[in-house]
């Protein structure tokens, strides 16, 4: 334990950038006893823990390394997420009663926050959400305990915007939002929030717009991932379903007459679409995809234009480009579809469909 807290003090010294004589300066002792708590020559007093504890913002069992081997804290954490799951409003006074018990524990003060605010939601009840967000501000300071990929700071402070937005702070839940969006994660949410909220419509429409181009980018990195499965495993009446319903997206994107990015996504959906369809067994099918593929191939290399202004609902304050890996040309993004295959016949429907 005396090992794990000196190196605790020196890492999260050093993640702050400050050096011993600084952090002997701000806790008010000598610059000789932070080097002996690192050099493990010492320990700092009892009271010296909660203060290098709340400098630090983490736990004093955090700090020390300490980890309790209990089987009840488990058995308790497993119970009160069953209780969520069943709805089981017994679950608020098991919470607060496991919090009790184990403060300093980031699982259960976490769970414990998540029924609070599940429950303040369905009950439509600010003291049990209140109770939430206080629980999610004590998880904040407990996270170097988190093993869960699935939670982190970020997924707190939304969390902590939800709390806030139903308890009627509405500017600041979506200032919160705001303020934790990498890389736009939460841009569907401000997008909402921003016009049912705060009635904010141009930025709304902002977000909206950043948060449909993205939505859409993400569909079609899935379908293809979905594509990909489907034709290893010869499931290719689902694929050509999948296929079909990520080209009507795409389709339904297209502004009439205008050159868009997503001309060329339709091009090579539509080659998917026809690659399902060999793969099914209908070579009909196939050359009819493989013809619409090349129309909308034609109408894109007649004009090629990456600018996201041509998709249908996107208005954004600022201009953005398209990115891709599928070719200079749309007609290049199908062959490089086709070629994929090793599939001579296929090759061969596309060589006839181009000459149509």
């Amino acid at each position: 334990m005396a090992f794990a807290l000196s190196e605790h003090i020196r890492s999260l010294r050093k993640a702050r950038g400050l050096t011993q004589e600084q952090l002997a300066e701000a806790l008010g002792v000598t610059a000789g006893a932070v080097y002996k708590w690192e050099s493990r020559l010492s320990l700092p007093e009892l009271p010296m823990l909660g203060q290098l504890a709340d400098f630090f913002d983490t736990s004093v069992d955090a700090l020390i390394g300490y980890t309790i081997k209990d089987n009840r804290r488990d058995a308790t954490l497993a119970r009160l997420m069953d209780l969520r799951h069943a709805k089981d409003l017994c679950g608020v006074d098991e919470a607060e009663r496991a919090v009790m018990r184990y403060p300093n524990c980031f699982a259960i003060v976490y769970q414990a926050a998540v029924m609070m605010q599940v429950f303040g939601l369905e009950q439509s009840d600010k003291a049990l959400t209140a109770r939430a967000l206080e629980l999610y501000e004590r998880a904040l300071l407990l996270t170097e305990q988190n093993t869960n990929s699935e939670i982190s700071e970020l997924t707190i402070h939304v969390a902590m915007a939800e709390c806030d937005l139903m308890l009627g702070r509405k500017e600041k839940a979506l200032e919160t939002l705001k303020a934790n969006n990498p890389m736009g994660l939460n841009n569907t949410m401000i997008g909402m929030w921003a016009i049912t909220h705060c009635d904010r419509a141009e930025e709304a429409e902002n977000y909206l717009s950043r948060a449909l181009l993205e939505n859409v980018s993400r569909l079609f990195t899935m379908t293809m991932g979905f594509l990909t499965l489907y034709e290893k495993q010869k499931r290719w009446n689902e694929a050509r379903e999948l296929a079909r319903w990520m080209l009507a997206i795409c389709e339904g994107l297209v502004r009439a007459d205008e050159p868009s990015s997503m001309v060329k996504s339709c091009a090579m959906m539509a080659a998917c679409v026809g690659v399902t369809e060999r793969g099914a067994g209908d070579d009909a099918a196939a050359r009819r995809a493989l013809e619409i593929a090349r129309a909308w191939a034609e109408r894109f290399d007649a004009d090629p234009c990456y600018d996201v202004t041509g998709i249908r609902f996107v208005n954004m304050g600022e201009r953005a480009t398209f990115y891709d890996d599928m070719g200079a040309t749309a007609t290049e993004a199908i062959e490089k579809v086709i070629d994929e295959q090793k599939d001579e016949r296929l090759s061969a429907l596309w060589k006839e469909a181009k000459q149509a």
